[in-house]
């Protein structure tokens, strides 16, 4: 049994979410894909568990993003 990264890399958010980066930090600045954080300096991580829950359903975890704000 191999353990997931709570975190997840480029390459795994862009097979899930495959739009420019550019686009996606423009969604995240929206609240309509989850943020990401800096895991080093030039690498980007998102949290595994709010990618999973967006990807599930990318409209109620908008709403969910919006009304916590």
């Amino acid at each position: 049994m191999t353990e997931l990264s709570p975190f997840m890399l480029r390459d795994e958010v862009e097979a899930i979410h495959p739009v420019h980066d550019r686009a996606r930090q423009r969604a995240e600045a929206a609240g309509l894909f989850p943020r990401r954080i800096k895991l080093a300096l030039h690498k980007p991580g998102w949290r595994r568990s709010e990618v999973m829950t967006w990807q599930a359903d990318p409209h109620a975890w908008a709403q969910q993003s919006v009304s916590a704000a």
